[in-house]
This record gives C-alpha cells, structure tokens and sequence, in this order.
C-alpha cells in the first residue's frame, strides 16, 4: 500500500481510514490508542467513528487527527482548509433550508446592545467570582461603574444569558458568538470601538509584564492583503481551538483584539 496523497482525496473520512492502514503497515507498534491516550479531543472511539464515516472530521480536532496521521505542514494547512470549508457549506445549507438558524447571530447582535454584556458575561466565569459574587464589581472595575455593571447583570439575568445555579453561583446558559466586523451593525461596531479604547487605556494602566501590545506597518496590495487576510483566519482559528480547551484557567479576564485597517487614503 502506497502512502494515501491528501489532495486526491474527496472524502476525507476515506483519507483517515486509509492512512491509519497506511501507518500500522508502516509501523508494527502504531496504535491509535496508544497516541489518544495524550490527546483531549480525539479518543479512540471518535477516531474509529470517523474513520467509517459515522462522525465528521471537525476543525477543533484536526492538530490531533494531524499528529495521529503525521502529516506534514503542508498537510495540516490542506486538512484545516478542507474541514474549514466543509463547514462553511454545511451552515450555508443549513441556512437556506431553515431560515430559522440565523437566531445566533440574531442573538449575538442583541447582547451587543451594550458593550459591556460580553464583559460581564465571561466575567462570571472567573474564580474569584464563583467564590463571592460581589468580586466581579472589582474585577471589572477599570472599565465600568459598578451602577452599569448591576445593570448589565439585570439584562443578562432577565433574557437568559446567565442565570443562578443551586450553590448561588452565576453561570452561563449559552455560550457567546460576538459576530465580526464583516457583520456589523451599529451595536456591533460600538462594542469593536470600546474594545479598542479598553486597549489604549490598559497601555497606560497595567505594566508590560502584564500586557501586550505589537503594531505592525505593512505596505501591502489586493493580492498581499487577501494572503493576510487568509494567515488571520488561521490564527483566528486557533484562538477558538485554544479558547475552547482552556476554559477552566479562570483566574483573570483578558481580552485579546484582531485589528487591520488601512492608515489614510483611499481606495481606487
């Protein structure tokens, strides 16, 4: 059996299965089992089910598929792509045959009627929080009164964003999807703008061990800006992957900015 070529595949379960008999002709030791044992988000089951094409490859699971599989770089970038784009088309599709779907970004826009709420949201999730309630006025204090952040505590409470669990600890009831720019509203450019002004005053108030701020200047052109564009989504990407397996570090909140825009001039 050759070594199954990524690029000539259409269905990527078939890729998996096929390159895991791949890897056990090549290597009498290689078990799946044996590399999930170190892996969070593929087990051995997950694995066999996608390799008979019960389960779909999701991108969160593709740098451990990826390591499973030993693909080379230029593998890993084609199989994020490929899974990327999968699911681009499945919520297209979804979307069209239920208009209904589009409650999520309904829902992500109305929480933006204030900037604050995504603060205080994710706020509720810290430690310091879950012992004693009122911390979180201290906590978010640098960037609001303790009046707005009552207030917002009310809304998030009232439409069901959070809501008290038996120990009297906050929780959330579901998990936040602030939409990009690209969709933006009135609201959501507000809440794009604050996060920049949190930014610059954290510059003045918190020391450089703490924080981190880089600034680059590029000259660039329709081709070299789309290329940008693209090592943006991928990095983007991996924050979700990194977001959505370090949700019990929770000491503090910390926000991170993803910002391009051109300095001057106009666009021909």
């Amino acid at each position: 059996m050759k070594r199954p070529v990524l690029f000539n595949y259409e269905d990527l379960n078939t890729f998996v299965r096929d390159m895991i008999a791949f890897r056990k002709q090549e290597d009498k030791d290689f078990t799946v089992a044996k590399y999930c044992e170190g892996f969070e988000r593929c087990s051995t089951a997950l694995v066999s089910s996608i390799a008979s094409g019960k389960r779909k490859l999701t991108f969160d699971r593709v740098p451990e598929m990826a390591i499973l599989l030993g693909l080379s770089a230029r593998e890993r970038f084609h199989l994020k792509e490929r899974v990327s784009k999968n699911k681009i088309k499945a919520v297209a599709r979804e979307s069209s045959a239920q208009p209904g779907n589009s409650k999520r970004q309904r829902t992500s826009a109305f929480l933006l009627k204030n900037w604050l709420h995504p603060y205080v949201k994710d706020a509720v999730r810290l430690e310091a929080v879950k012992k004693n309630r009122n911390a979180i006025f201290e906590l978010l204090g640098g960037i609001a009164s303790k009046a707005r952040i009552q207030q917002s505590l009310k809304f998030l409470l009232l439409h069901g964003y959070l809501r008290l669990n038996q120990e009297g600890q906050w929780v959330e009831s579901e998990v936040l999807n602030v939409l990009g720019d690209r969709n933006a509203s009135a609201k959501i450019r507000q809440f794009h703008k604050k996060t920049l002004d949190i930014a610059r005053d954290g510059i003045e108030v918190y020391p450089m061990e703490e924080r981190l701020a880089q600034a680059l200047l590029l000259p660039l052109d329709e081709e070299s800006y789309a290329e940008l564009l693209e090592v943006i989504k991928e990095f983007a990407e991996k924050l979700q992957t990194f977001s959505e397996t370090h949700q019990k570090h929770n000491r503090r909140l910390y926000q991170l900015i993803l910002h391009l825009t051109p300095t001057g001039g106009i666009r021909e």
